[in-house]
């Protein structure tokens, strides 16, 4: 006979895969979208406008499933690690739904505007089909895809670089700005508690995993997410050489190729048994 505590396992894990299947489904709705190209703010598609409604509600359901296997596991130290794996998509949800949902001052969509006007000089701008590319794949989905796989293959590295991204991005794109220039800014007051809970987790790992897994969480936060993976498409998109579409598989090549290089170089956490 099946034991009591393997059925609710099972069960649990039967509705973390639906949840995971869920945001699959709400990616392809958004990769539908990439066909229709956008062009000014009075063209802005429906997904583009209201995707940071849906992202947070989601992204807690997920994590209410972890806090529940946390609490009810006897492995508790296996299931910290991942439940803070698992967090950085929710906590990070709260920030994108300042940038472009409501921000605090009460205006609806405003980070792109903001952007747009600091990036001006660089000939760097973003659409809202471009917003959309980055904070639903290359953040909300990439993170739980990180999640995911750091759970299944005991990787507290691909755990801490959604953490180090949000990191580089609370402190650098939105706190030191406002310091600064001293005004605010759409996302710094979600960073201001983002960015000390990122600091907290990379510093557990690098008293976990030493300092090439610390330098390689960093390395993705700061010159790949931020540099390779954004700054450069968009000026190659300026330049004309990349398109929506194109811009978004870039994305998910970014997304992909890093940590197929460099997670097997850091090494992986000594396994333990799950319960």
């Amino acid at each position: 006979a099946v034991s009591e505590g393997a059925t609710r396992e099972a069960m649990i894990m039967g509705v973390e895969e639906s949840a995971v299947a869920v945001m699959g489904v709400f990616g392809a709705a958004c990769l539908i979208l990439l066909s229709h190209e956008d062009t000014d703010r009075s063209g802005i598609d429906w997904l583009d406008y209201n995707w940071m409604f849906v992202g947070p509600p989601l992204m807690f359901l997920i994590l209410a499933f972890k806090l529940f296997r946390l609490v009810t596991s006897k492995n508790r130290e296996h299931y910290a690690l991942t439940f803070f794996a698992w967090a950085a998509a929710p906590l990070y949800s709260i920030h994108q739904f300042e940038e472009h949902g409501y921000d605090m001052i009460g205006r609806r969509y405003a980070f792109i505007d903001y952007f747009n006007t600091n990036m001006k000089s660089a000939d760097v701008q973003l659409t809202p089909r471009m917003i959309t590319i980055v904070n639903v794949f290359a953040v909300l989905v990439v993170f739980v895809g990180y999640a995911a796989v750091a759970e299944g293959i005991n990787s507290l590295t691909l755990a801490a670089f959604p953490w180090a991204l949000g990191v580089v991005n609370g402190g650098c794109a939105h706190i030191l700005p406002a310091v600064t220039k001293g005004a605010y800014n759409p996302g710094v007051a979600q960073s201001l508690i983002m960015t000390p809970i990122g600091l907290y987790f990379l510093f557990k790992t690098w008293q976990r995993r030493g300092l090439p897994a610390l330098f390689a969480a960093l390395v993705y936060g700061s010159i790949w997410a931020h540099g390779v993976a954004l700054m450069l498409p968009l000026k190659l998109v300026s330049m004309g050489i990349l398109g929506t579409s194109s811009f978004f598989l870039w994305s998910v090549m970014c997304a992909v190729i890093y940590p197929l290089l460099v997670i097997p170089m850091v090494g992986f956490e000594p396994r333990q048994k799950r319960s």
